[in-house]
């Protein structure tokens, strides 16, 4: 589990209608150990976007599925989740972590696709 202890960070960006300034959404996920339970507090900021999530963390073959516990602190679209949705699964593929959108799914439709979305920076 140790793999995948740490920050994760992954933003998505598209261009603003005036094409001056974009907007975007930055997902940061922070995987800890607390005693024999492992958990991910997930936060989401940007365009109408404010969440801040708890999941619980799993393994699975090849690597974590992160499951929604609670909120954390109330945003907006608070009714999105229920506990035991599953969010999404980070799975190691050779020297990368491939995401794979479940419950949970990124604003832009290229962001949907399984691949290389959350990279860990500390």
């Amino acid at each position: 589990m140790e793999r995948w202890l740490g920050h994760w960070d992954f933003t998505e960006c598209w261009p603003a209608v005036n094409n001056s300034v974009h907007d975007c959404i930055v997902y940061q996920l922070n995987i800890s150990q607390t005693g024999d339970q492992t958990i991910a507090d997930l936060d989401l900021d940007g365009f109408q976007t404010m969440s801040r999530l708890r999941g619980a963390v799993e393994r699975t073959t090849n690597g974590i599925r992160i499951t929604f516990a609670g909120i954390r602190e109330p945003g907006l679209f608070d009714d999105t989740y229920k506990a035991g949705d599953v969010l999404f699964d980070l799975s190691a593929s050779g020297d990368k972590v491939l995401t794979i959108w479940r419950r949970m799914t990124p604003a832009l439709p290229a962001s949907k696709r399984t691949g290389v979305h959350f990279v860990k920076v500390k």
